[in-house]
């Protein structure tokens, strides 16, 4: 990565590439405006329209099981499945400053 450049891209197979974006600690994350510098950077071995692209996020669903205990309490489980369900997929669509029309959410269930 070069001084100045927030992106790395990698060549996962002929026609998938991985890019990462790079943000600091104060930096305001946005994945459109990280797409848009790739694409005016014209690393992409392809065409990126940013208006059109579509998104995925991934909402984690914890839920708490007698069966499988994993800490000392039951209670502490479902407290923290608990927190974990009020923590909301708005919460990421907003913090990447995603467009609400063109992110998917898809659900991931772990027992705990």
């Amino acid at each position: 990565m070069h001084a100045g450049q927030h992106f790395t891209i990698h060549s996962v197979d002929q026609k998938i590439f991985q890019l990462t974006l790079h943000y600091g600690f104060m930096d305001t994350v946005s994945i459109p405006q990280g797409l848009a510098n790739v694409h005016k950077a014209n690393i992409l071995p392809f065409e990126l329209n940013v208006n059109t692209a579509t998104y995925l996020v991934e909402i984690p669903n914890i839920l708490a099981s007698r069966a499988k205990r994993t800490l000392l309490f039951y209670w502490q489980e479902c407290l923290f499945a608990f927190l974990m369900r009020n923590y909301s997929a708005n919460l990421n669509i907003e913090f990447f400053q995603l467009p609400y029309n063109r992110t998917i959410a898809i659900g991931t269930y772990c027992i705990i």
